[in-house]
């Protein structure tokens, strides 16, 4: 299946009326085709705030300038990235995968509010 803008519309207009959707924004190609996608349908979704959410998860040793990649990025796209760093480090016997994922997820749980909606991008 060919992902589009308008193909992503169709979806959209399926999920329940939000006021803002939180975009989950790693800065890698499966996020970052939907950020795209999302920054140029802005018009027809006027009443939508769109807010990317970049966790740097403090496991990289350049984690820091990731995260300020994908500021300047949404910052070309006139959207405002915000940034949380979460404690992603797993400990003994713990996934370093699961540590990072829960670690994100709870992140994520702390802005997204009732009514928003946070949408993924995942191949």
């Amino acid at each position: 299946m060919t992902f589009t803008p308008a193909k992503l519309l169709q979806i959209i207009n399926q999920l329940p009326a939000s006021r803002r959707y939180w975009i989950a924004y790693s800065g890698g190609c499966d996020s970052h085709a939907l950020l795209y996608a999302l920054a140029t349908l802005c018009t027809r979704l006027p009443a939508v705030a769109l807010r990317p959410i970049h966790i740097d998860h403090a496991i990289h040793p350049r984690s820091a300038e990731w995260a300020q990649h994908c500021v300047l990025v949404c910052a070309a796209l006139d959207l405002q990235c915000e940034i949380r760093r979460v404690d992603g480090r797993s400990s003994p016997g713990e996934s370093p995968e699961a540590a990072a994922r829960q670690a994100r997820y709870s992140a994520l749980a702390e802005v997204v509010e009732e009514g928003d909606l946070l949408l993924t991008a995942h191949h």
